[in-house]
């Protein structure tokens, strides 16, 4: 057993120096690039129309957005994986925002034409249905309604 555990950490050892190495490299290839890419820029201006420079220029710049991407793919899975591990710290107070926003906007109870109040949601709903039949809806088509109550579906 105590084998395995110095293995397992001179595993972890190696990993960890194998990934400061390839990160931090990537952050070097992308300055040497940077500078590789200013050189041809300037060797271009002296020779314009050559097709070797222009070839090289084409590759170096194909290198930085792979590099780029890389970068960019991740750091966003660390970002990621720090979200899930450590969560948004507003998280709490935006639900309770929205909880209390939701709250406000219910309604509980109603009073009618005669002023007295109404309770039960399914009775609020047909109350507010009532209101707007008589608010919106032309008394021709206030009969047609109340005769098609009458009749069975």
């Amino acid at each position: 057993m105590f084998k395995l555990a110095q293995k397992l950490k001179r595993t972890k050892h190696h990993i960890k120096h194998w990934a400061r190495s390839f990160l931090a490299n990537n952050h070097q290839k992308l300055l040497l690039n940077a500078q590789k890419i200013e050189r041809i820029e300037t060797l271009l201006s002296n020779q314009p129309n050559s097709p070797r420079l222009n070839d090289w220029l084409h590759r170096m710049l194909r290198q930085r957005e792979k590099l780029l991407l890389y970068n960019q793919k991740y750091w966003g899975t660390f970002r990621r994986k720090e979200w899930l591990v450590n969560g948004d710290r507003n998280s709490r107070y935006f639900q309770q925002q929205a909880n209390t926003r939701r709250k406000k906007k219910l309604i509980c109870k109603l009073k009618d034409d005669c002023g007295v109040s109404i309770d039960n949601p399914q009775d609020i709903a047909a109350e507010f249905v009532q209101d707007y039949s008589k608010r919106f809806l032309t008394g021709t088509t206030l009969q047609l309604l109340s005769l098609s109550r009458c009749w069975p579906p």
